[in-house]
């Protein structure tokens, strides 16, 4: 794994030199934001070290996160208003990627995250998400009810999931939204998390 100390204005000189197609050559620009092939054909929206999706309003966003011992960090690059903004947090677990969001929604209010509306959710409902969700052999996630919503206990972190209707659920000043699958019986099977990239957790017996 490779860790990068930087400044703003690296950063700044860094999308400089993106927007204007600078130090690496055109070929490698469009193979680093081209969605990757997978084995059987298909593609995922991934180029190299950089997510290639779009904002709630539908506008181009290309971005990449992430974290190590003390710090988070963000960029995301909205290619149809060509505005840039990165986030530098001097704490692990900050939502660097939702306050860069919220940033440029000041700056182009249509790529604003969208507004979470709470839901009442009845007891019962609450209780059969609770138990234990595993993403293949990475981690587990213990779910719980907590009062009027749910909690998750995510690598010694708890997160308070806020019911936004009878199967999704988010998480208030973040982008993770969590949502329940239920098979054809109403029985509860896995958990997706879209951190914006979608995590499939399976339920545990």
């Amino acid at each position: 794994m490779a860790v990068c100390i930087s400044l703003s204005r690296n950063i700044a000189k860094w999308d400089e030199a993106l927007e204007k197609r600078k130090i690496l050559s055109q070929a490698s620009f469009e193979q680093m934001w081209r969605p990757v092939r997978l084995n059987d054909g298909g593609a995922a929206p991934y180029g190299f070290g950089w997510q290639l999706g779009k904002a709630d309003s539908g506008h181009r966003l290309f971005e990449h996160g992430g974290a190590w011992q003390g710090f988070a960090a963000y960029i995301g690059r909205y290619l149809d208003d060509r505005l840039c903004v990165a986030v530098l947090c001097n704490r692990a677990g900050a939502r660097a990627g939702y306050i860069a969001k919220r940033v440029a929604g000041f700056y182009v209010p249509t790529v604003v995250p969208r507004t979470h509306t709470v839901v009442h959710l009845n007891p019962g409902v609450l209780s059969s998400y609770a138990g234990d969700y595993r993403l293949e052999d990475r981690f587990t996630i213990k779910v719980s009810v907590a009062g009027d919503r749910l909690e998750a206990t995510w690598l010694g972190e708890k997160i308070s999931l806020i019911p936004e209707s009878d199967t999704t659920f988010f998480e208030e000043d973040s982008d993770r939204t969590f949502r329940f699958v239920k098979d054809a019986g109403g029985k509860v099977t896995s958990l997706i998390i879209s951190v914006p990239e979608e995590l499939v957790l399976r339920r545990l017996p």
